[in-house]
């Protein structure tokens, strides 16, 4: 929602819509948005679009859910990785969870955490590095996007970004210690941080960087109280390609 929203916002900066329709880039996150540009997506729209995304998943749970006590012994000894069936089930949940939470109407943010606790479970029951690594990732971009519905005085941002730090370091560290390393090094922080051709340390410094300009003063000091609304612009697209990211590697996973 948030990138479509965007793309169609700069579409119409480009004069490419008509700048009275829709609303403002400073109206109410939570209200009903009208397109200029693209086409305005519906509540049937978006219940059309989750259904034909369950597709994929519902046949990956048919394929790969054995029939029989038999079979499952004989999945048991030819599968690796997150298609441990000691995991499968909490994994379905939560990629059942990111396919509403991608497709479905008027999400918020918060709803996040209805992927990253499945995740989490299944990452530590299945003891796969790869896994391990994708739930990592996800949960700090989970946290990292939420920030903005916090206050932001210098007490309460210095607690925030206090306790997301500590809080990831320790579940990178849980993580690490179920993860079953395929490689000499097992679960890294630069390696759980990889999105795709994107190496860790690059990723690291992005995040470094908007989390300088939207929640530790950088856009006060460079537009002096114009354009309120463009930290949570960009914290909200930053956020939601590293999510949408960190969804896709997720899926090929299974």
């Amino acid at each position: 929602c948030a990138l479509y929203n965007t793309l169609d916002r700069v579409l119409t900066k480009l004069g490419l819509g008509s700048s009275g329709a829709g609303h403002s880039s400073t109206a109410g996150m939570a209200e009903v948005f009208e397109s200029t540009v693209l086409w305005t997506v519906h509540p049937k729209a978006t219940f059309l679009l989750t259904a034909l995304a369950y597709i994929p998943l519902c046949a990956v749970i048919w394929r790969q859910t054995p029939p029989s006590t038999g079979a499952a012994e004989g999945m048991n000894k030819s599968s690796a990785g997150p298609k441990k069936t000691t995991a499968a089930f909490t994994l379905y949940i939560a990629l059942g969870c990111a396919i509403s939470f991608t497709f479905g109407w008027h999400v918020h943010e918060k709803a996040i955490i209805m992927v990253t606790i499945p995740l989490l479970v299944a990452a530590a029951r299945c003891q796969d590095s790869d896994l391990c690594a994708a739930a990592a990732l996800l949960s700090l971009v989970a946290t990292f996007s939420i920030l903005p519905l916090l206050p932001l005085t210098r007490l309460e941002t210095a607690v925030k970004w206090l306790l997301l730090g500590a809080g990831h370091a320790v579940e990178v560290c849980l993580l690490q210690r179920f993860s079953s390393p395929r490689s000499n090094y097992g679960l890294d922080w630069l390696r759980a941080l990889r999105v795709g051709p994107l190496p860790g340390l690059a990723v690291a410094s992005a995040w470094l960087l908007v989390a300088a300009y939207c929640e530790l003063g950088g856009h006060q000091l460079v537009f002096k109280g114009r354009m309120e609304f463009l930290p949570l612009l960009i914290m909200s697209d930053f956020s939601a390609v590293f999510v949408l990211g960190s969804f896709v590697k997720i899926f090929l996973l299974i």
